[in-house]
């Protein structure tokens, strides 16, 4: 650990810097430029005083979770930040790598100097529920996740969405995505659903399998308490002819499959996702795409010509939101957004004869 630290934050208000000791964010100098051009510094000091529990100023709740640190990162949680901004929610990053913490701050711009970092709680209460269902590689996984749901629970959160924010990301601009997550939303408060979760796993193991990803939790104060009493049971010899390890997912597997929470999956139709990490792996990470009741995989399908993994039927319990987007849009917002192209150097675009205003569906 680092004995003294200049932490240089990026914010649409202005400037902000934090002096760090041992890891202590000990003050914050907020530096605001006004309309006659002189500044203003406001000094805080954060490391003293708790996140306040009264969260009445924000309609939502994120919990953005982060591990890898690398450039996809950086795209990704940006975007779920724009997202959540966009819902007037508030959010935390949950983020062990103080490296990656780090860099966030140097790559990242956020709305605001006010940024929530968590590490993952590992307290005995979570270690007894961490040790009863994940193994191997998982187990930092797990904590990372019920960390979301412990917090939620002590804040007096009761709906919050759980997010892979370094991994995935919505080939839609974040004020789109913000009103189809609020339909989503809105849809599992409705028809009484407790976990709701997007479609990453469940049609490609057609229907045997259910996964976080990008997940709205309802009703966390009952949520909590069932994975606490129910960890202990004996409930991983349900799935052994699936699962070479256990996770947290196949534990809401079991959850779901006996009726304890109301688990259920959606996708949404016409819609690009990126699931990142190693794309030789076209199973663990991928490009999908929902349209006309199928899930289409074009890197399985196309580049490697195998159609019969890279086009599935969507799984039939899957529950489907139209949002009005097509592909076509989907496929502009990524070229401009998560390519490089209209970040090219000018040189390299004249390399590459890319037009200087560069316009993907042009």
């Amino acid at each position: 650990m680092k004995i003294f630290q200049k932490i240089k934050i990026k914010n649409k208000q202005g400037k902000t810097r934090i002096i760090v000791i041992f890891g202590f964010p000990l003050l914050r100098f907020d530096i605001k430029k006004l309309k006659d051009g002189s500044k203003k510094t406001d000094i805080y000091l954060p490391g003293f005083f708790k996140d306040k529990q009264n969260n009445s100023n924000y309609n939502h709740v994120f919990y953005l979770k982060v591990n890898r640190n690398n450039n996809s990162t950086f795209v990704n949680l940006q975007h779920w930040i724009e997202i959540a901004e966009a819902m007037n929610a508030k959010y935390y990053i949950v983020c062990d790598n103080d490296k990656l913490k780090e860099n966030i701050y140097k790559r990242v711009c956020f709305a605001n100097p006010d940024i929530k970092f968590l590490k993952s709680c590992k307290n005995k209460r979570l270690k007894k529920i961490v040790n009863s269902i994940a193994t191997g590689v998982w187990k930092n996984a797990t904590y990372a996740h019920l960390t979301t749901f412990f917090h939620a629970k002590q804040q007096g959160t009761v709906n919050f969405w759980n997010i892979d924010a370094d991994d995935t990301v919505f080939c839609m601009e974040p004020e789109k995505c913000a009103e189809a997550l609020n339909q989503i939303e809105q849809y599992a408060c409705k028809n009484d659903i407790n976990v709701f979760s997007l479609d990453m796993w469940r049609s490609s193991t057609y229907g045997r399998h259910w996964s976080f990803g990008v997940t709205f939790v309802r009703g966390n104060e009952n949520s909590f308490d069932i994975i606490e009493k129910k960890c202990a049971n004996n409930w991983k010899n349900n799935y052994t002819e699936y699962a070479a390890s256990f996770n947290l997912d196949w534990f809401f597997n079991y959850l779901k499959d006996n009726g304890y929470l109301s688990i259920e999956t959606f996708y949404i139709e016409n819609c690009m996702f990126f699931h990142c990490g190693d794309f030789y792996n076209v199973i663990g990470s991928h490009a999908s795409l929902w349209h006309d009741g199928k899930i289409y995989y074009p890197i399985m399908s196309e580049i490697y010509g195998d159609k019969k993994l890279g086009i599935l039927p969507v799984a039939n319990d899957c529950i489907k939101f139209d949002t009005g987007i097509e592909k076509e849009y989907c496929q502009n917002y990524a070229l401009k957004n998560l390519t490089f192209l209209t970040r090219m150097p000018e040189q390299l675009k004249k390399l590459h004869n890319i037009p200087e205003e560069y316009s993907p569906m042009s």
